[in-house]
Formats: C-alpha cells, sequence, structure tokens
C-alpha cells in the first residue's frame, strides 16, 4: 500500500503535524506493508491553477512543469491521499489549497480509487467556530463526487497544543484507514 503525504503547514512540529504524526503512527500499527512518500507541500513551489483547461483539453495533464508536477505520479500510485494542514480564518491554508486545485490536472482517473484523509487543527472550540468545517466539508464534498472513502481527522487545541486524547483518537483513526485498504 502506498500513501502520499501532503503537509501544508508552515509548522513541521507543530499541532497539525503532531496529530497527522499520531494519524501516521496508527497506520503503521495496523500494516507492515506501507511505503510513505512525504510530499513536503509546505517545501514546494507551487503555481496556481490557471484554469485553462489544457490538462482536460489538449494534453492529459498539467503543462505547468513546477514542483507539483514532479508529484504527480507519486499520487496518482498512491492509496491513500493524507492531506494535513492548520484551519487559517476559517478554512485550510492556502498551501493546501492550491495544492487541490492543482490535482485537477492530473491524468484522467488521477483520483479515483483513493482513499482521501484530512487532518487539521484549529485554535478555537468546536469546528464550527473555527471555521475548520468549511475545509472538512469541502473535502468530504469532493470525495463523494469522485465516490472515493474519506476520512476526517481534527482537534481543537485552543490556544494550546494538541491533547493525549485526540491524539489517541488520530491513531485509532490511522489503524482503521490502513485496514480498510485492500492492497
Amino acid at each position: 500500500m502506498k500513501v502520499f503525504i501532503a503537509f501544508a503547514g508552515m509548522r513541521p512540529k507543530g499541532n497539525t503535524a503532531q496529530l497527522m504524526e499520531s494519524f501516521i503512527d496508527g497506520m503503521k500499527s495496523a500494516r507492515a506493508d506501507i511505503e510513505f512518500v512525504d510530499g513536503k507541500v509546505y517545501q514546494k513551489k507551487i503555481n496556481y491553477c490557471r484554469g485553462c483547461e489544457a490538462c482536460k483539453m489538449k494534453t492529459g495533464v498539467c503543462v505547468q512543469h513546477d514542483e507539483m508536477f514532479d508529484m504527480y505520479d507519486d499520487i496518482y500510485s498512491s492509496d491513500v491521499l493524507i492531506m494535513a494542514a492548520p484551519t487559517y480564518w476559517f478554512n485550510m491554508s492556502g498551501q493546501l489549497k492550491v495544492f487541490m486545485d492543482r490535482l485537477y490536472g492530473m491524468k484522467a482517473g488521477g483520483m479515483r480509487n483513493k482513499t482521501l484523509v484530512y487532518i487539521t487543527t484549529f485554535g478555537d472550540v468546536d469546528e464550527y467556530a473555527s471555521g475548520a468545517h468549511n475545509a472538512i466539508n469541502s473535502i468530504k464534498e469532493i470525495s463523494e463526487y469522485l465516490g472515493v472513502p474519506y476520512a476526517a481527522v481534527y482537534a481543537s487545541t485552543g490556544m494550546g497544543s494538541v491533547s493525549s486524547a485526540a491524539k489517541k483518537k488520530a491513531f485509532a483513526q490511522g489503524a482503521e484507514v490502513a485496514k480498510s485498504i485492500r492492497k
């Protein structure tokens, strides 16, 4: 099984990264045959989608040859796509949104037969007050449109850190997702 990790936060040791690591540890605990590909989206120079439609009408793939283009093969061949980013101003980080927009430019069927996982943290009392619900719902709707499984992993941190209870829950969710993949 292959898992592509698209971490799009700006703090690789921050709250979202810690929650993501708990999820990944859960996956590892459930299966030994997992290959993880760390896309390090937070470090990449990814251009915005131009909306030119060349990927769908002419070339079959995005015409922009930036660092996103270099990730397409790994994303295409993955079974699970983990997208992780903190909630900023009532939605996902801009880095993750740009990454997601550019998934449109993958070759046909590139998002089929995957499990999508969205991991986020937010500094408010719940996902509605923080706006995390907007990002969670966005990715949920994408998964429904594509007809692929989806899991949301999220935790309120207030102005502190991720609780041990949230990490335990993420670990369990990671194990559950790993067990659900038939490869």
